[in-house]
Order: structure tokens, then C-alpha cells, then sequence
């Protein structure tokens, strides 16, 4: 009778320990598993060299390598909870900076290029540059910059929040 008892508490704890274990495996698989960091910056604080721009950047802070397959810039005005779209900009396949494919030197054909994935390895990252709308204010206008992942239906975002005159703005 005990040696039963002791076969028993011994399977519990096996079926706990790896029951535990499984749920911790499958949160590191659903939550961190494909992460992007999305970060936005003013034309003041452009550091791509163009002023009238403001620049964003996506980064890989996941497990994986990935591939960024559209960015979504929108523009709010006033109060990003408030207010609607004022104006959106798409880039994907359909553009001409595409952030899924990049220009691969060919060796030794100059001046010669192929497109290829723009894989992502955890740590790297892409730049990219857009030009405000024409009725934009940096002291009020919200803008939102949304990243897309291949083969995920996750997103991922980041506002650049209206800068203040002391921020070496407007």
C-alpha cells in the first residue's frame, strides 16, 4: 500500500512539473516568439538626413528571424483617441520601398541588382523616411506607425506624439 502511494505521488508530480512546463513553452511561443519594436521620430530628431522628413525605425526584438511584409503610417489630428484618419500612407509590394525585398549587389555585373527577402535576424532592423501631409503640425498632429509580420496576423505599433516647442520643434 505505501509503495503504491509513493508511485502515485511521484506521477503527479511528474504530470504538474510538465504540465508547467508545456504552459511555459507555449507563453514564450505565443507572446516573445515574434516581437518587432517599432519606434518613430520628428523631423527634429531625424538622424537619416533629410529635415523636412521624420524617420521610424523597425527592429527584430523577437526570438526568430522575420520578415516585415507592409508598414501603416496614418495621421490623426488633434487627439489620437478622439479623431479619425486624416490621411494614411501603405508601403508594401505595391511601392517603391517595399520593406519585405531589398537591392542585392550581383558580383560582377556592375550596376546590377536582384531583389531578395529582407529577413530580419533577431537584433536587426530597417530604416525608413516619409514626408508629412501638407496640413501637418507637429505641435498637435498624432501620427501611427504600425508594422505587419509575414505569415502572422499580429501587428505591431508605435505614436509619435505631438512635440513641444522645448523638444527644438516647429
Amino acid at each position: 500500500m505505501i509503495e503504491r502511494l509513493y508511485v502515485d505521488w511521484v506521477a503527479l508530480y511528474g504530470a504538474a512539473l510538465s504540465t508547467l512546463l508545456a504552459l511555459g513553452a507555449f507563453y514564450l511561443w505565443w507572446f516573445r516568439d515574434l516581437h518587432l519594436t517599432v519606434h518613430g521620430f520628428h523631423q527634429s530628431q531625424n538622424w537619416m538626413g533629410s529635415g523636412d522628413a521624420f524617420a521610424f525605425a523597425i527592429s527584430n526584438s523577437g526570438r526568430r528571424p522575420t520578415v516585415v511584409s507592409k508598414v501603416r503610417i496614418r495621421f490623426f489630428k488633434d487627439n489620437r483617441r478622439s479623431s479619425s484618419v486624416v490621411s494614411e500612407t501603405t508601403f508594401d509590394q505595391s511601392t517603391l520601398w517595399n520593406p519585405a525585398t531589398k537591392d542585392v549587389p550581383i558580383e560582377g555585373k556592375p550596376n546590377n541588382k536582384r531583389r531578395e527577402p529582407n529577413v530580419l535576424f533577431p537584433g536587426a532592423e530597417i530604416h525608413g523616411l516619409n514626408r508629412p501631409i501638407s496640413e501637418y503640425r507637429p505641435d498637435k498632429d498624432w501620427i501611427l506607425i504600425t508594422a505587419y509580420a509575414r505569415g502572422s496576423s499580429r501587428n505591431f505599433s508605435n505614436w509619435i506624439e505631438p512635440m513641444t516647442l522645448s523638444e527644438g520643434g516647429a
